[in-house]
């Protein structure tokens, strides 16, 4: 059984498997296909744009490549179409294989938006807005020990000061 490091330890493909492919993943990819076509259908463009928390195999993207949801091309993908963050290395080599031509981010999504700074990150200022945002967490999310809130709920307030802006 092949494992994989990441910065909390040893991270097994079969344990992500079991994580990015019950059933309970499926039906929820199921209803964000359903938002993100109303989505597409309300903007002047022919394609959305998402930013997503993706595991190697991709599942959340290949749901929305096969409804003609994320824009290609001969090449691969639409860049303003698709945006990924992962902060473990082979895990971001991985992901960046299978999806040529989309933005990717080596480092966590809070890192990505510059959680706990002042201002946002000059990458998600210029990456900025998104039509859908994938925040399939696998970490706890809240309060953490000796914090008053944690990164992560950070990382998603600024999300939506970058959306608000962004938007206009």
């Amino acid at each position: 059984m092949e494992k994989m490091n990441n910065a909390e330890g040893d991270f097994n493909r079969k344990e992500e498997d079991q994580i990015y492919n019950s059933p309970q993943k499926w039906f929820i990819r199921e209803k964000w296909a359903q938002h993100a076509t109303i989505r597409r259908d309300s903007n002047r463009r022919s394609y959305i744009r998402l930013l997503t928390l993706t595991s190697t195999k991709t599942y959340d993207i290949n749901i929305f490549k096969e409804r003609g949801l994320i824009a290609t091309t001969n090449s691969g993908y639409l860049p303003e179409s698709l945006t990924f963050c992962e902060c473990v290395p082979e895990r971001y080599a991985r992901i960046h294989n299978r999806l040529p031509g989309a933005r990717g981010f080596l480092g966590t999504f809070e890192d990505f938006v510059g959680a706990g700074a002042i201002g946002q990150s000059k990458r998600a200022n210029t990456w900025f807005p998104y039509d859908v945002i994938n925040l399939d967490f696998t970490d706890p999310c809240f309060k953490q020990r000796d914090k008053k809130t944690s990164r992560t709920i950070d990382a998603i307030e600024k999300t939506f000061w970058l959306f608000d802006v962004s938007s206009g």
